[in-house]
């Protein structure tokens, strides 16, 4: 189908030419040429917008949605074998490009957290070695960052997402809508973030408790049980400190 848009005749046929001759023929010569021209500047192709049904609208409209090269290419992209449908190919360019300084936050969070965190953990009377609870503060720029970066990456991969995959799947929820879907992954790689977190206040709470009263025996009876064990010839498997380092960053 094709959409009008009203022109003057003046801004399409020639200016030698009056748009209210009287001659029957020359009318309608007028009329068709300014029809045919509005067709041609004015139209947008049913095949165009279905390329871009998928996408929810508000992610074209918003600051912070799709990029306005990937909508460009979604309006104009037509090959022979995906048709209108876009590839990530063609714009997760961009993408890949953001994963170097996800890469850099998320290591540098990781590693640092830990020995930031160790002077602030305290013995308590049982023996174990505990932090308070405004850690966690720390943890909420880290995450906003990171999820600005996935949402960056998001907004130039969903048209092809969209255009490819047929339903959005979530648990129990065999086709959800975007929404819903969108919230749920959200929230999962909020989840996923808070491993950082967590994996360094373990380590951090763990080296401490090595410095808390009665620990000493423990480290001890360790040192026995590694030293009868397969494993006796790696040396450095003794000091627990050293294993759990190792945990942690094999973790990380």
């Amino acid at each position: 189908s094709v959409k009008y848009e009203r022109l003057e005749c003046n801004e399409i046929v020639p200016d030698q030419v009056n748009c209210d001759n009287s001659d029957d023929d020359l009318s309608n010569s007028i009329v068709s040429g300014c029809l045919e021209n509005c067709a041609l500047l004015h139209s947008d192709s049913d095949v165009s917008e279905e390329a871009l049904s998928f996408v929810p609208p508000w992610l074209f409209r918003c600051a912070c949605g799709v990029p306005h090269e990937v909508q460009k290419l979604a309006r104009t992209r037509d090959d022979d074998r995906t048709g209108k449908r876009l590839t990530m190919f063609f714009t997760s360019g961009p993408a890949v490009r953001l994963l170097w300084p996800a890469t850099v936050v998320h290591l540098t969070f990781a590693a640092t957290l830990p020995w930031v965190a160790m002077p602030f953990t305290h013995c308590n009377a049982d023996g174990k070695s505990v932090y308070p609870g405004w850690l966690w503060l720390g943890f909420f720029p880290f995450v906003l960052i990171m999820l600005a970066i996935e949402w960056r990456c998001f907004t130039w991969t969903v048209v092809p997402m969209l255009q490819w995959v047929e339903n959005l799947e979530i648990p129990f929820v065999e086709k959800a809508p975007f929404p819903v879907w969108l919230v749920y992954t959200a929230f999962v790689s909020v989840i996923t973030h808070m491993d950082v977190m967590t994996q360094g206040l373990f380590l951090a709470t763990t080296l401490h408790r090595f410095h808390c009263a009665g620990f000493s025996h423990a480290a001890e009876s360790w040192k026995e049980v590694w030293g009868t064990s397969l494993f006796s010839w790696i040396s450095w498997g003794a000091n627990l400190e050293t294993l759990v380092i190792l945990s942690w960053a094999i973790f990380v």
